[in-house]
């Protein structure tokens, strides 16, 4: 006799690739936005896109403005990926981009 298999919806879906270049990761936001619309917006399943690497860096800053759920930055300067900010540097580019004003 076959054993019932339940699958459940992940809570956060993460997506994580490296950016050869500025292009990339307007793509990965593109994609997160379109995640956002095909979801039905930001109270299903949370998603987080983000490029490594110098040109990831507009995912990690924007990602937020495009809808998704969450980035990372270090407390130092010790990244736990390329092109990961400290959370001073964060703050001070959503600052100069007044993100969160």
């Amino acid at each position: 006799m076959a054993k019932s298999v339940k699958y459940t919806c992940p809570g956060i879906i993460k997506i994580a690739t490296k950016a050869i270049n500025y292009r990339d990761s307007q793509t990965m936001l593109d994609f997160t936005d379109d995640m956002i619309k095909y979801r039905g917006g930001p109270r299903s399943i949370q998603f987080i896109g983000i490029c490594m690497g110098r040109c990831g860096i507009p995912t990690r800053v924007l990602g937020s403005v495009y809808g998704s759920y969450l980035t990372f930055a270090s407390l130092d300067n010790k990244a736990s990926a390329p092109g990961q900010l400290t959370v001073k540097e964060l703050k001070e580019a959503e600052r100069l981009l007044q993100l969160n004003a």
